[in-house]
């Protein structure tokens, strides 16, 4: 993760081995001290012989279990638990502790996955502390949503997402500003907002939340349209049409103006 930098290719898939790039990073403090989950677990390679390997993550961050549709909180996992591996393999929890680190870094990639020691998890963490899979509203927590922390990040990251994953030329502009914690300035307002949020009613805090969610959908499923072959092309299309029009338009206004200066000429003489 130290050498890991926007543009690089990163393993998101433990199935068919699907690479993408690195887009942003979410948060990054290279000096910031703080307490990780160490899970120890065991796995058997394609010889047969049984592995053990190691992955230090956030108490925060999530990690796909197995048998579990959305990845749950790294702190939330338990000795004897099965995380997803390579090919989709089982792998056991067989040790976990709390160890002191230095360094954050959370890599953010378009399908909001990565691929890390060879297991599955999250470029998310979970914005709740009592949350270990799904959403929370009401006073600690007690009304869990259908709606996952993954697909609450997820969700929130489109518009940013969209942007930085469009061109070169944007990504220096918006991917790559965070605050004095280390976070991305979008990373940090979702937290604030949540956090705001999380102090309303119950009521406001249910239509708030439906609203951005179904808002922040909508733009994620345009983004998912976008990328397929057919949402290319009419992207493209799109463009060619608008710099048509706008090209006619300056024809047009060129025209105007010789038109208004001849008819000037022509009063004067």
């Amino acid at each position: 993760m130290v050498d890991l930098q926007v543009g690089d290719e990163v393993l998101t898939s433990t199935t068919g081995h699907v690479f993408e790039p690195v887009y942003a990073f979410g948060h990054i403090d290279t000096t910031f001290r703080s307490e990780f989950v160490k899970l120890v677990f065991e796995f058997t390679d394609e010889a047969g012989t049984k592995q053990i390997q190691a992955i230090e993550m956030t108490d925060e961050h999530l990690l796909y279990v197995q048998e579990s549709m959305h990845p749950v909180r790294a702190g939330s996992v338990q000795v004897g638990d099965k995380l997803v591996g390579l090919d989709a393999s089982s792998v056991k929890v067989i040790q976990r502790t709390i160890i002191s680190k230095e360094g954050i870094y959370a890599p953010l990639t378009a399908s909001g996955r990565i691929v890390v020691n060879g297991l599955m998890a999250s470029s998310y963490i979970s914005l709740q502390k009592e949350a270990v899979m799904y959403s929370q509203l009401g006073a600690d927590g007690w009304l869990e949503l259908p709606l996952s922390q993954q697909d609450l990040c997820h969700y929130w990251m489109a518009p940013l997402r969209m942007m930085c994953t469009a061109s070169h030329a944007n990504k220096a502009a918006f991917c790559d500003r965070h605050d004095s914690e280390g976070y991305l300035h979008w990373v940090s307002l979702g937290i604030r907002l949540l956090r705001w949020l999380e102090r309303q009613y119950l009521v406001v805090q249910i239509i708030l939340l439906a609203a951005a969610v179904v808002a922040l959908g909508i733009l994620a499923l345009i983004e998912d349209f976008m990328s397929t072959v057919l949402g290319g092309t009419v992207l493209m299309l799109l463009l060619t049409f608008g710099v048509y029009r706008s090209s006619e338009r300056s024809r047009h206004f060129i025209s105007t103006l010789g038109s208004s200066a001849t008819a000037s000429t022509c009063r004067t003489h």
